[in-house]
């Protein structure tokens, strides 16, 4: 089977029989698109002066490719086109995309259809998108959120794992406070997140750009232990504080009260006594400062100095 230019008649491919026997028309353009870095959804097929349609069978003999361009913006359009994304109806998506439509906007919430279709976890869709040449990592325009941001904290693995393997920034945090994916999913909770997050080499001890708050001590702020034990056993730095106040994870867990967190950040050897930049204040001082009792005798019968407190205690 060869393939030719419409306009000029050069020679774009040729595939033998084999490779595209009882192939549709859809495969033939997605091997073209990857061939030619256009997306199927620009590319028109023509077999002996007629348009093939995508899910016609191919046949043997000269096909003619035709490249077009997107159409114009439409607000309608790209209203139904973020209605898909919003419901998960990857065949509306589709007829659009067809047409074929950017998928490259944002609508007046400054959002992405690719951020759109990730937010609500539809993988259909989002593997549409990224196949029509969305930007992986444009999300929100206004917050610098990305699509992949917008998945972690909803805790959609399956998009997440998706975004990431397409080659979605990990890192990218937002442009408002530098919160990281890794970041919201440890601060969410969302354990199966985070691990493949850490397992694909995100950066654990990224810190926010305001407060330098890091995944683990959001983790440790929110009371998810599962996410601060898997964290720390990663070998994210358990003493890492933040950069307004220097409260570390666990002067963090000990102003909250978090118990579980506490225990398990002392026997993992986090350092009981560093205390806070800003007025040194201690994992026991600030315990005992917010009335949390179990915390106080814990820290106590682990060794915590008992007479470090805060420059500003009398």
């Amino acid at each position: 089977m060869s393939v030719v230019s419409a306009v000029t008649g050069e020679s774009i491919a040729v595939f033998e029989k084999e490779e595209f026997a009882d192939s549709s028309v859809k495969a033939l353009k997605q091997r073209l698109a990857q061939q030619i870095g256009v997306s199927r959804f620009r590319l028109r097929l023509l077999q002996d002066n007629c348009l093939l349609n995508d899910d016609q069978t191919l046949t043997v003999g000269v096909v003619q490719l035709v490249k077009v361009e997107f159409l114009p913006p439409d607000m309608e359009q790209d209203r139904d086109i973020m209605v898909a994304c919003r419901s998960g109806d990857d065949k509306l998506l589709q007829q659009h995309l067809n047409q074929p439509r950017s998928p490259n906007f944002e609508d007046a919430n400054a959002k992405t259809p690719l951020f759109e279709a990730a937010s609500n976890g539809s993988l259909q869709c989002v593997l549409l998108l990224l196949e029509a040449g969305a930007e992986k990592d444009q999300g929100r325009t206004d917050i610098g959120a990305t699509p992949l941001f917008i998945a972690a904290a909803e805790g959609h693995l399956e998009v997440v794992r998706f975004l990431v393997e397409s080659g979605a920034n990990k890192d990218q945090g937002r442009t408002d406070i530098g919160a990281t994916p890794l970041y919201i999913a440890a601060e969410n909770g969302h354990l199966e997140v985070v691990r493949f997050l850490v397992a694909s080499g995100a950066n654990k001890d990224q810190g926010t750009t305001d407060i330098g708050a890091t995944p683990l001590s959001i983790a440790a702020q929110n009371g998810h232990l599962e996410v601060v034990g898997f964290l720390v056993e990663s070998g994210a730095n358990k003493d890492q504080g933040t950069t307004d106040i220097g409260a570390t994870p666990l002067c963090i867990a000990a102003h909250q009260g978090h118990l579980e967190v506490v225990q398990f950040l002392v026997e993992s050897g986090a350092n009981k006594d560093q205390g806070q930049t800003n007025d040194g204040g201690t994992p026991l001082f600030i315990a005992a400062e917010h009335g949390h009792l179990e915390v106080v005798r814990f820290l106590v019968e682990s060794g915590a100095n008992k007479d470090q407190g805060s420059e500003h205690s009398s």
